[in-house]
Order: structure tokens, then sequence, then C-alpha cells
């Protein structure tokens, strides 16, 4: 197994080469440089053959730079780790000519491995003598990237893996890491950041089996492990180094806005207790001992030379008794977090996190906020009141609120805290933006039709709000005058269940679209149609519109004149029945019917629906006051022959629906001697 020495090695050969990263710029395209010494002008660098990585094209925010035999071809290649871009990587041919590798290590190259890279360790992980790859990770965009485990078997890196797959799980706003020998063990250090919404807390994982799993371990003091406070401590950068001679790896880290720290290879053993020792002095540490408790200290060595030797120990333990004051200073932090936005029937949910960061216990906690203006919670209250006793130190209590828009609009949630001893936290304001789709419905007049005739009905939604008003349906019911033929836009009739009904699935409809649909009914009875529409949707409340139409019948009556008799003997009477019958789908009113002698004829009585009379060569009859559809009356004029010929006897019939021109029929008759 090659040694983290070795790893550490190949590190620094970092140092022998000269990398120029550039940071990204909105406007400009930057490129990372190699630079090799030009052996035989001392002191002058010169570009490496493809010295730049990519043709101009690329934007990287390159943040580490590390070199190591990727491919085993027995030189050093170049390792580029990119913030906010893709990793990228240079091969060398050993004569410090690069090409751009696309073959190897595809995972780290990918936007799920590389983006976010912040720091990187290199070491022999899993025990197969190549130089496996951790990369430490930030937030890119607000959103937290996982860091990345690749190990090297050999050639392109394989068993891809994030933090996830160590044990327990952990995402954090990592910023550098290093392996390290610990007891026999590869040991692998994380520093950590706290803020960007991630938790910072360092971390130690230790691979006990050299195979690539590795298990977290809690240290047991140290400033190693005290990230606890939010932007209290923040963990830049680590190095690895046997600080106190024992043969062991040390931790010691670097932060912004706290004391450095350094952790000793003795706090970081998962087994607990060690005893350290100093094999120089001869000093064992052994620390605290319980009751009955032994421990054995063994010592080997060799003589240099003939002669008695003697060994002395002498063991002491701290008896001093000591009296401790503890100050504390409790602390109060409140955050809120809200959604961004929401439908108006959706519930407005605020989650508060409530911490105690100080060291002693904050009392008597109360959290309030005054809802704003149109929210209320479950209970109808306009108010946030809720006490905690007390908090320890780094206690969080979590609670969320659920609360109803009346209307649309945009809200400011706010949050205050007080405790005993003058505490106080406002929550940072966060605003929610409640919208909500508004149909409209409109329906077209419809107009008047003749029964049995076909009419037609349009209709229009509109989405007048500010959201999608989604799977939108349209109802319309028609009066039971009217039968269903066809809709346009797949409107769908039952006509064994709902023959009535016409039902549109109307979809989704965007904030100011319009769906405009038609159906053609057929009239079945006079009187009043009448359509009833309906539209909704999610979060859309039901709008209606009606329209109405009269279903006009058509009067059409006929008449008929026929002779009973005919021919006729001269001097014989003759009858004429006179039949009108409305064929039409409505009444016809103020039927009047008159009868027209001729010279060859001679008047002898009249009889019928109403009353006739004789006016000179005419036979009036009284008017009758209506004829409904499919009736008919009957009129008899009898008359005698007085003389030869071939007769023309004339009827005219006036309705108030004929208007004034009249309905005329004659009837011919024979009168012979």
């Amino acid at each position: 197994m090659t040694s983290l020495n070795e790893i550490r090695a190949m590190r620094s050969l970092t140092l022998g080469l000269t990398f120029l990263c550039a940071a990204p710029a909105l406007t400009a395209q930057t490129q990372n440089l190699v630079f090799i010494t030009n052996a035989p002008v001392p002191g002058v660098a010169t570009p490496g053959q493809a010295g730049s990585i990519g043709d101009g094209t690329d934007s990287d925010d390159t943040r580490k730079v590390v070199v190591f035999d990727v491919d085993f071809d027995g030189d050093e290649d170049v390792l580029f780790l990119n913030h906010d871009g893709f990793g990228r990587g240079l091969l060398n041919d050993g004569f410090g000519a690069f090409t751009v590798d696309t073959a190897s290590a595809d995972d780290l190259y990918s936007c799920t491995a590389g983006v976010g890279a912040k720091g990187v360790a290199v070491g022999d992980a899993d025990g197969d003598g190549d130089a496996d790859v951790f990369i430490a990770t930030g937030p890119v965009g607000g959103v937290q990237q996982a860091n990345v485990w690749l190990a090297n078997s050999p050639g392109p890196f394989t068993n891809f893996q994030d933090v996830s797959a160590f044990q327990p799980a952990h995402v954090d706003h990592s910023y550098d890491a290093a392996f390290l020998q610990l007891d026999g063990m590869v040991a692998l250090a994380v520093a950590n950041r706290m803020g960007g919404g991630v938790t910072g807390q360092n971390r130690l994982y230790v691979d006990s089996n050299l195979d690539g799993v590795f298990e977290t371990v809690a240290p047991s003091g140290g400033e190693f492990a005290s990230d606890q406070a939010a932007d209290v401590r923040s963990s830049r950068d680590l190095v690895v180094a046997d600080f106190d001679g024992d043969g062991l790896d040390d931790v010691f880290v670097a932060k912004s806005t706290a004391p450095d720290g350094m952790l000793l290879s003795e706090l970081m053993l998962p087994t607990g207790d060690r005893d350290s020792s100093d094999i120089r002095s001869g000093k064992w540490v052994i620390g605290t001992m319980a009751p009955n408790e032994s421990r054995t200290i063994s010592v080997m060595g060799s003589a240099t030379g003939p002669g008695v030797i003697s060994s002395c120990t002498q063991a002491s333990y701290d008896r001093s008794m000591c009296m401790v004051t503890t100050v504390v200073q409790p602390g109060l932090q409140l955050e809120l977090m809200a959604p961004a936005e929401v439908l108006v029937c959706d519930d407005i949910v605020v989650m508060y996190r409530l911490c105690n960061p100080g060291t002693g216990d904050a009392t008597n906690v109360k959290v309030s906020a005054a809802y704003p203006e149109g929210l209320v919670d479950a209970d109808g209250s306009k108010m946030l009141n809720k006490t905690f006793p007390k908090l320890a130190p780094g206690q969080c209590e979590e609670f969320s609120v659920a609360l109803t828009a009346e209307k649309a609009g945009n809200y400011t949630h706010v949050g205050m805290a007080k405790a005993d001893a003058d505490l106080s936290s406002n929550a940072r304001n966060m605003n929610t933006i409640v919208r909500q789709p508004e149909l409209r419905i409109e329906c077209a007049k419809a107009k008047d039709v003749f029964v049995g005739r076909q009419g037609s009905n349009s209709i229009t939604v509109s989405n007048v709000g500010d959201y999608v008003s989604a799977n939108t349906v349209l109802r319309a019911r028609m009066s039971d005058n009217m039968g269903f033929i066809r809709a346009s836009n797949n409107g769908m009739n039952d006509a064994e269940k709902s023959p009535d009904l016409v039902t549109w699935n109307l979809g989704d409809l965007a904030p100011g679209q319009s769906v405009t649909v038609n159906m053609t009914l057929r009239t079945l009875d006079i009187g009043t149609a009448e359509v009833t529409a309906r539209a909704e949707g999610v979060c859309a409340p039901e709008v209606a519109c009606s329209t109405e139409a009269d279903i006009k019948g058509i009067p059409a009556v006929l008449l008929e004149v026929v002779d009973e008799n005919d021919p006729v003997v001269v001097g014989e009477n003759e009858i004429y029945t006179i039949t009108a019958t409305n064929q039409g789908s409505a009444e016809d009113t103020n039927i009047r019917i008159v009868g027209i002698l001729t010279s060859n004829t001679q008047f002898v009585s009249a009889s019928g629906a109403t009353t006739g009379t004789l006016q000179g060569n005419r036979v009036v009859f009284e008017p009758l006051a209506s004829l409904d559809p499919d009736d008919d009356a009957v009129w008899k004029i009898v008359v005698k022959s007085v003389s030869a010929g071939n007769v023309r006897f004339r009827v005219t019939m006036h309705t108030d629906q004929l208007g004034a021109t009249p309905v005329e029929e004659t009837e011919a008759t024979n009168f012979y001697e």
C-alpha cells in the first residue's frame, strides 16, 4: 500500500509547476495555463504544449489544482477542480506536453462530481496502491453540492459515491480535506463552514478495514469538533502533520471567525481514551482511571553494551481540589421560512426555528408575530403567541403555523422572540405571494328559432386571474324542450344518463387565456328554451351564466271545399263541405270563412263550426276564435241549382297569421237538365 507520506509527496508536486487560474467573469472567458520550466535557461518558464484548458469557450472558476499520475503511465498529470463548472484534467506525455483528458475520470469531470469544488484530498484510501480523490464542495447558486469520493482502480475513476455513502450521512459546506494515518487506519479529515443554509461541523471519517468504506468518528475534544453556532466559527483550511512527535498524524484547522484549532491523534482515536506517550522523555499520560481499573505499559528496548540496567517507574496523579465557577451567557436566535408563492386555496405553512446559541439556559422564551392583514391561522386568530419555559444551550425548537389567505396578494411574515435577561431576536422577514386563478364566463345571446329547427349556443370561458386554472371543466345544461346534436372542443353528452348535460374538459387555462365552445341543439317544443353554463378549475371558484331563446311555432291552415252530389240535376240541392285543418306547429286565430254563390245557384242554408248568414251573394260565417295544431273545423253550405252549367263555387279564408292575403279554394260542379 502506498503510504500517506508518499501520497503527500504526490500533492507537493503541485509546487513544481505554475498554474494560472483565472476566476470567471460575466463578460470574458477564462483559461487555465500550464508553464514548464525551460531547462536550458534556468528560471524561464514557457507555456507547455496544449497548456491551456479548453478553446476559449470554457469559463471555469478553478479553486484547486492537484498533480498525480492519473493514467498510470509513470508521469505526473494535472487535475483542475472548478467551483461552478466542469472539473477538467490534463494528461502528461512525460515530456511536458499535455492533452485534455476526455477518456478517463469521466465522473470527476461531470457536473455532478465537479461542481462546487473548494478543496481536495489525494491518497490511497482503499489500499489498492493508487491515488484516490476526495473532493470537498460548497454550495453553488444557493444549492448545496454533495462531497464526492472517487476510487482510482487503476485508470478512469470508478466507485463514485458521495458523502451520503458514509456512515452516518452528512451534507456540509466543505472547504478542505486531507487523508491521514491514524493507528494503522486511514482517516479523512474534512473542514466545514457554517452558513449558506448548511450546518457546519468539522468531520473525521475512518476506514478501519482499508476497503474505501468510511465511518464517522466523533472527536472527544479539541477545536476541530466545535463548529456549533451559525457564523461564529468557520473552518476554511486544514493541514496534517505529526505535531506532537508520537508517530501519528494530527490535524490543524484554520478558521476565519474563530481561533484556529488543533486536533491531536490521541483525541481522534475511535476506541475511546488512549494512552498518550512520549518515548523520548519516558512519560506516559494515562488520563482518567476508574476505581479498581488497571493499565499495563510495555516498553521494549535493546542494550547498547554489557552492564546492569536499572529501571525506575513513578506514577503520580492530580490530588488537587478545585472550585470552578462557570459564567454562562444564554442567547436567542429566531428564524422563519415561508413559501415564496402559493395558491389562495392552499395553506401558507410558516416554519419557525428557535435556538439558544449561548452557553446558559434561556428562560421564559416567548415567540410572537402579527400575521399580515388578510391571513388567519386554523383557529381564526391573527396573532402568534408561543411560550417555551426553558431553552438549554444548543437546544433548538421548531414549529409551524398554517395560514390561509382571504384573497390574492403579497404578504410579509415577521416574528420576534424574547426571554429573560432582556434577550431578544427578530426573524428575517420573508414574503409570500398568494396567487389565484379567476374564471369569467359569458353566454352569447341565443337567437329565436322555430320548433323542429336547429339552434346554436356559444359559451366563452376566460382566466382573468394571475395563476393557471388547472383542470378547468365547463358544464352546460339545457331545458327539456331542446335536444343535443353536437358540440365543439370535444364536448361530451351522455344521452342515457344525462341527456340534458354537455361537459367540456378544457384542461389548464393560463392567465389571460380564453376558450370559446359551441353546441348545436334541436328544438323540440314551443316555448322558452334556456341554457345554463358553469365553469370551475383548481382553486378557481365556480362561475355561471345563462341565455334564453323563444322556440316559435308556425301555423299552417289547409282549406278544402268538396261538393257531395256532383253532377246535380237542375232544381236539386248541392251541399258544399268546407274544412279548415291546421297542419302547422302553432295555433291560428280569428279564422273567417266566406262562400261566394254563382248565378246558377240559390242559397238554402248554412251550418258548421260557426254561424253563417247570407249577405248578397256571399255566405259569411262568424269568425272562429282559434284553431290548434292538428285540429280542423268544418262548415256546410246548401244551395239549389237553378240553371244548367259548369259552376265554380268559391270559398275564401282569412286568419290573423295570414295577414291581408286570404287563402282561396274553388270547387267545380256540373248542373244539368
